[in-house]
């Protein structure tokens, strides 16, 4: 059977749904860079010879702070536009339910990631010595 659609409207649900994958993909790499920081200066890597690795992973932790808090911003930026503060068309409702249960993680790891870089900038050197 051949259904008659309205082409725009196609193309409008299928362009707002790859831009809110954009949206989660971005959030989803400053998490992982948020994690990867504090992984690689655990292990030393990129540290300079001046400093000792306890220091270099205790300064790790402001830049796990800085990237989760920017990955939560960019989330929030995110359910404004997917969700609205009030009414909202049809089609980001439709994409915003779809991608919920994602987002919401992407919630929680973000804010777990900045009390976990808070930690470990005000105590990491204790972490390492």
């Amino acid at each position: 059977m051949d259904y008659k659609t309205d082409g725009n409207s196609l193309d409008n649900s299928v362009h707002l749904e790859c831009k809110a994958l954009c949206w989660l993909i971005t959030i989803s790499f400053f998490l992982l860079i948020a994690l990867a920081i504090p992984v690689c200066a655990f292990f030393g890597l990129g540290k300079p010879v001046t400093i000792a690795t306890a220091e270099w992973f205790n300064r790790s932790g402001a830049l796990t702070s800085i990237f989760s808090l920017i990955s939560g911003t960019l989330l929030n930026s995110y359910r404004v536009s997917y969700k609205g503060l009030g009414f909202s068309s049809v089609d980001k409702s439709g994409i915003y339910a779809k991608y919920r249960r994602y987002s919401r993680a992407c919630q929680f790891v973000s804010v777990g990631f900045a009390i976990l870089g808070s930690l470990i900038w005000g105590y990491g050197d204790y972490f390492l010595k």
